[in-house]
């Protein structure tokens, strides 16, 4: 809960505004990082997570998932809604 009230507005303004391959690239890190924080958190063995928790992981609460929105998948809609708010 800590790491989506503090870390994901952030990630999200620099999404909205910035939109090239390196930070395309650092969202897929963030990604990466995010799940390992939970295994380290959890205390699960090295193997990581199945394909189906790593989505799970991703999914909305009220669709059963962690709610932790995967930064890469995303960055796009982010910067395209960014100009969508601009031209209202």
């Amino acid at each position: 809960m800590m790491i989506k009230k503090n870390f994901f507005p952030r990630m999200a303004h620099l999404l909205r505004n910035v939109h090239d391959r390196h930070v395309i690239e650092m969202a897929a890190e963030m990604d990466e990082e995010l799940k390992e924080a939970c295994l380290a958190i959890w205390q699960w063995d090295e193997e990581g997570f199945t394909e189906e928790q790593k989505i799970q992981i991703t999914m909305a609460m009220h669709d059963g998932g962690l709610g932790l929105r995967s930064l890469q998948q995303i960055a796009a809609a982010a910067y395209l809604g960014s100009w969508g708010l601009v031209g209202e």
